[in-house]
């Protein structure tokens, strides 16, 4: 399925700019975010990709305490992309916020795989000559991300070595599978923050078996079912492309339905939770 039939509603950035996302394909033609009072006759389609979440219970006291529903985040992302790492920290901190006002919502969020590099060599690729040739292209490229970062506390450090990102897909992957979202969610904070502020390459299995033993709770060897692991990341990530017209990353999609491409600030995202919440839309 081409992105011109996928059952995914673009929604619109208010901030989009060419450098916040990685291409490997054009980018997303978007419509205007819908209101909350707006409804559509757009079937829900769930992804069939999704899988265990994780769970942020809201509250707010003048509101019924009612059991929550739910609200479902997917989001397509690549280690190697410096803007999926910032809207990482900017969701973490808007769910936790939202979290704090709404009882009657509960997130559920997994990650995903998605490469932007997917001929990048395996090993002993240097990370300055990759976003030294993005900011040759765009010379705002590197400094719109230092000011984005700063707002989210993360300090890049871009040094050292690192390769392609399919065993570290898997990583993340497995401990979804294995041990949860929330333990998912540690193991992408520590891959990002290896990779952009403490000089780790994605390309090391020792380091990510670290990672998963440390962050993710995986006594399991990252070596087992090399292969088979493999293989199912590659079909979520082709899948992601072919069916939903992911094209860039970061990529959130929400409820199934409506795909949010490129990196946004928060405000984008609390708009469609409201939307989402006042209409109706929880599960």
């Amino acid at each position: 399925m081409s992105a011109a039939t996928s059952p995914l509603i673009d929604l619109p950035s208010q901030q989009h700019q060419n450098d916040h996302h990685h291409h490997s394909r054009s980018d997303d033609q978007q419509q205007p975010l819908p209101s909350a009072s707006t409804t559509t006759s757009t079937t829900r389609k769930g992804l069939s990709t999704a899988s265990t979440t994780t769970s942020v219970i809201m509250r707010r006291d003048n509101e019924p305490a009612t059991a929550p529903g739910v609200i479902r985040l997917e989001i397509y992302a690549d280690l190697l992309c410096p803007w999926c790492f910032i809207e990482k920290r900017s969701l973490d901190a808007l769910t936790r916020r939202y979290a704090e006002e709404h009882p009657d919502v509960r997130f559920e969020v997994v990650w995903k795989p998605y490469y932007i590099a997917p001929a990048m060599a395996k090993h002993n690729v240097d990370k300055r000559s990759i976003y030294s040739r993005l900011n040759a292209i765009n010379p705002t490229f590197l400094p719109r991300i230092h000011l984005a970062a700063a707002k989210h506390n993360i300090s890049f450090s871009i040094r050292g070595l690192t390769g392609n990102t399919r065993p570290a897909h898997r990583l993340i992957a497995s401990t979804l599978a294995k041990h949860g979202p929330e333990a998912q969610s540690r193991v992408v904070e520590a891959l990002f923050r290896g990779h952009f502020e403490d000089g780790r390459d994605l390309s090391d299995e020792a380091w990510l078996a670290a990672v998963g033993t440390e962050a993710g709770g995986m006594a399991e060897s990252l070596l087992e079912d090399e292969e088979e692991q493999g293989r199912r990341v590659d079909e979520v990530a082709e899948r992601a492309r072919r069916e939903f017209g992911v094209e860039a990353v970061p990529c959130v999609v929400v409820q199934g339905r409506y795909k949010v491409g490129g990196y946004q600030e928060g405000v984008v995202f609390e708009r469609l939770f409201d939307k989402i919440r006042l209409g109706g839309e929880v599960i």
